[in-house]
């Protein structure tokens, strides 16, 4: 009988082992949901009403910086474009010179027509002014006005009497502008 009792221990232990395997593959699902549970817990957790105001205002402050350094980079490109118009202006108007119409006898000052117009001008003006250029230094003045049958520079560069008096010839003959309109 020994053998019967040996049966019947086996037989329980067989039982056994599948009440322990039973439990462990129930502890592993209660793990896989946890899991599961987790998972959704920290996606809930990121839709934290808290959280997300605070993640919108900072979001709003950044945005609004960005929009004011927007704000000022589009000032200073009109203000560049602008610059840009102008000197193309005035560059095309002392492109268009032709030789000089007069060299002084020291041969240090040319008098050139031209077609500059002064930044308070309008642009829709058609005008041909004289401008006066001292060779040595590359300075130029134009000619601000006439009296007289005398000539009036922009700037002082000590333009000679010689010179001013062929410009302001130069200008009565041709009807040329003299003043800023």
């Amino acid at each position: 009988m020994p053998e019967k009792q040996v049966i019947e221990r086996l037989e329980a232990l067989v039982q056994v082992d599948k009440r322990v395997n039973h439990a462990l593959a129930e502890l592993d699902k209660g793990r896989d949901d946890l899991r599961e549970v987790k998972s959704q817990l920290k996606a809930l957790k990121s839709l934290d009403p808290e959280r997300l105001k605070k993640n919108l205002a900072e979001s709003k402050k950044k945005i609004a910086t960005k929009n004011d350094e927007i704000k000022l980079q589009k000032k200073e490109l009109a203000k560049l474009r602008k610059e840009l118009r102008e000197v193309k202006a005035e560059l095309s108007a002392s492109s268009g010179e032709t030789n000089a119409f007069y060299t002084s006898s020291c041969k240090q000052w040319e008098l050139f027509t031209t077609g500059f117009k002064f930044s308070t001008e309008k642009a829709t003006s058609n005008t041909s002014r004289v401008r006066c250029l001292n060779r040595e230094t590359g300075t130029s003045v134009i000619a601000s006005a006439l009296n007289e049958g005398k000539v009036s520079w922009s700037d002082d560069i000590g333009v000679p009497n010689e010179v001013s008096e062929k410009a302001a010839e130069y200008i009565a003959e041709n009807g040329l502008s003299t003043s800023r309109s």
